[in-house]
């Protein structure tokens, strides 16, 4: 009886120490160029509601998704580009003045026009209070950035034009 009481115990104990988390959802990325659309979502600890990390998905029309976990430390060093189109990385999401409870900036930097090398770059907020998490663009949550791209005859796509926010 004594040996099921103290794995009882030792049970319990473990159940506690463990950090449980939930995933939330912060953008939606789709872009005019296929039908592949990526999904950045936070880890987050229901226990000190603190980011663990971030999940890029990738859902791709054959079926062929795919799921990066990007360590805080590492997002916050190296940032995240999305994936290249040719040879060239279309943008690039880095964080600044980041704090894993309350959140902080993300940038969007977009090549605008592979040709004269110019350069696009997008401002959002993750603000982060009590069980709310969230992606603003000029202080309203977003659900999807739909991604225009530059395109010119003949060539075809130097760049990203514009991002279309919907709220």
């Amino acid at each position: 009886m004594a040996k099921y009481a103290l794995i009882n115990i030792l049970f319990l104990y473990l159940l506690r120490s463990c950090a449980f988390s939930s995933e939330v959802q912060l953008a939606v990325f789709r872009s005019d160029i296929n039908t592949d659309y990526y999904q950045l979502s936070a880890n987050i600890s229901d226990e000190n509601n603190e980011i663990h990390s971030f999940i890029l998905n990738q859902f791709k029309k054959n079926n062929d998704n795919q799921k990066e976990i990007i360590n805080v430390d590492e997002f916050i060093k190296n940032g995240v580009k999305l994936p290249k189109n040719g040879k060239f990385s279309i943008a690039k999401i880095n964080v600044e003045n980041f704090d894993r409870q309350l959140g902080g900036f993300i940038k969007i930097d977009t090549l605008y026009n592979l040709l004269e090398n110019k350069r696009k770059k997008y401002e959002f907020r993750l603000s982060i209070e009590k069980n709310l998490m969230a992606m603003l663009f000029e202080e309203h949550q977003i659900k999807e950035v739909f991604i225009q791209t530059n395109k010119i005859p003949i060539i075809g796509i130097v760049g990203i034009k514009n991002l279309k926010i919907t709220y």
